[in-house]
């Protein structure tokens, strides 16, 4: 066969080949997999009170100390709010620089937490310690709204130990973590989560 054949043969051989590759091509795209879409948050009220009930009748689990060498550390006078929703800046002064500097923090790696290990639709709002977001007279304070598949959305005043609660209640369903580390039974706290979640009783 002369060279020039043999390079014919070989450049339909390409065409072809490319061909092919583009028709599978655009079928993968056609028939494949489309790029996953984060899902919506959706546990019903039922659902909740199946935990709650778990917690009330199952007997409550042994304490585990945590770490006790943490040493405590001073809180300035003065502290700055940065609003997560504007990003305007407040002020705080005396009692309110621990809220800001300790408890925001650790409420928002808290319910950072809760939304890894809760279906629960729920929103944390902190725009009562923002002055241009907040409304007049309003105190400086954190809003946990919690929206049911199946019943009524439920706003509650929390703290950072509440969110801990329920990062025990969803994640493991007995006991929630200290801020050193340890374990406690959430069955002494039953009342305070059944408050938080909207609830205002549990079959016992």
């Amino acid at each position: 066969m002369s060279p020039f054949m043999v390079g014919v043969l070989v450049f339909a051989a390409v065409v072809i080949s490319g061909i092919t590759i583009g028709r599978a091509g655009k079928a993968g795209m056609e028939s494949g997999k489309r790029p996953p879409v984060n899902r919506i948050k959706d546990m019903s009220w039922h659902e909740v009170e199946r935990l709650l009930d778990r917690v009330a009748k199952e007997p409550a689990p042994e304490s585990v100390m945590g770490a006790m060498c943490y040493a405590a550390m001073a809180v300035p006078d003065v502290s700055e709010y940065v609003c997560p929703v504007c990003g305007e800046k407040t002020l705080y002064a005396s009692d309110e620089t621990f809220l800001v500097l300790r408890e925001i923090p650790e409420a928002r790696a808290q319910f950072a937490l809760l939304q890894q290990v809760s279906e629960l639709e729920m929103r944390l709002d902190e725009t009562a310690f923002c002055s241009y977001c907040r409304s007049e007279g309003a105190a400086p304070r954190l809003v946990l709204e919690i929206s049911y598949s199946d019943g009524p959305k439920v706003s509650s005043e929390i703290t950072a130990q509440d969110l801990r609660y329920l990062v025990g209640l969803f994640g493991n369903g007995l006991t929630y973590s200290t801020w050193n580390d340890g374990l406690e039974p959430l069955k002494p706290h039953l009342e305070r989560i059944m408050e938080i979640l909207g609830f205002t009783h549990v079959r016992q």
